[in-house]
């Protein structure tokens, strides 16, 4: 089903859309820079954001429950931003795996957080 009108500006902010985006952004672009300056002070910035984004996704669900309560009829455009909110929030996992494989490498040591 194609979406027809732009989302809620206010759902948008509540739901962390920005801070999502800009964070995982950061994460892949701190990431890379990680691992290619083999810098593991770097890498594990990389952690600390992945919190950001893990605490801002959790609320996502009750947010996006109420604005369905309010206005059932928008349930498809919501699955579009949800599915859309859960691949940023993996594109933050993915900059985490690389983060943990570039310390690893570096100094031989497995991290998981």
């Amino acid at each position: 089903e194609k979406i027809t009108k732009p989302y809620d500006d206010k759902l948008l902010e509540k739901l962390g859309l920005d801070k999502i985006f800009d964070t995982a952004l950061l994460m892949v672009n701190e990431a890379i820079e990680g691992f290619h300056s083999e810098n593991t002070e770097i890498a594990r910035d990389v952690f600390e954001k992945d919190e950001i984004i893990n605490g801002v996704f959790k609320n996502t669900i009750k947010v996006l429950r109420d604005y369905l309560n309010e206005t059932p009829e928008s349930i498809s455009s919501l699955f579009y931003l949800f599915s859309i909110l859960n691949k940023l929030e993996r594109v933050g996992d993915l900059a985490k795996n690389i983060a943990e494989e570039t310390i690893f490498y570096i100094e031989a040591e497995l991290v998981h957080h």
